[in-house]
């Protein structure tokens, strides 16, 4: 009974695992901190490997409580009596005297200790990938934090550009300035296409982390 409960389990588990799942629209505009360890969580293969170990340790948990000591084993005996030229069939009843006389208490304490570490990997599996989205989802701020900035020295640049261009053609500015400025806008549009990569790398690791 407890092998076919198990088969059972296990089986239901993997027919949800193997069926397609739909990814949702992620808006990454306007993701939050908890939608993202949500998500996670949910998906994540290893919590749902180790929610599988403890569904197991709780079967046999179950499976050891003192009433099951008692459950009786059944045997079918068949055979055939050639002096008087006919089937017998009887019916054998044996209970396990070891689960009685302790054994059964052992495994009691075997299963609970079973349940209780498979429970702490479950937490510790929970712990590690909520700590992994969370530091994933701060660099992904970070860097579309910085690609913001850089975007707006880069305008701030090309409108005193055109400023000094107005003051040097009036004869307001040097073409030492014009050049320095010019220069410092290459700089800042080669930083600018350094965080925009940023950017879609912290983006690829947080989905990577939201099994995305």
């Amino acid at each position: 009974m407890k092998l076919v409960c198990i088969f059972f389990l296990i089986l239901t588990l993997n027919l949800q695992a193997q069926e397609p799942e739909k990814k949702p629209e992620i808006d990454f505009e306007n993701l939050t901190l908890e939608q993202a360890v949500t998500y996670a969580l949910e998906h994540s293969p290893k919590i749902k490997e180790a929610k599988i170990t403890v569904a197991l340790a709780e079967l046999d948990l179950k499976h050891t409580k003192w009433w099951n000591w008692f459950v009786p084993s059944l045997t079918l005996h068949q055979g055939y009596n050639p002096a008087l030229a006919e089937s017998r069939m009887g019916v054998g009843i044996s209970f396990d005297l070891n689960k009685i006389l302790g054994g059964g208490y052992r495994e009691g304490k075997q299963a609970n200790l079973k349940l209780f570490d498979a429970e702490i990997y479950l937490i510790n599996i929970k712990q590690s990938v909520i700590a992994s989205v969370t530091k994933s989802y701060y660099d992904f701020l970070i860097a579309r934090k910085k690609l913001e900035i850089l975007e707006e020295q880069l305008q701030n640049s090309v409108k005193l550009r055109e400023i000094l261009k107005l003051k040097f053609e009036s004869g307001q500015a040097q073409i030492t300035q014009l050049l320095s400025i010019s220069d410092a806008i290459a700089k800042n549009k080669l930083d600018l296409l350094k965080a925009q990569a940023e950017v879609k790398l912290t983006e690829l690791k947080l989905k990577q982390e939201m099994r995305l």
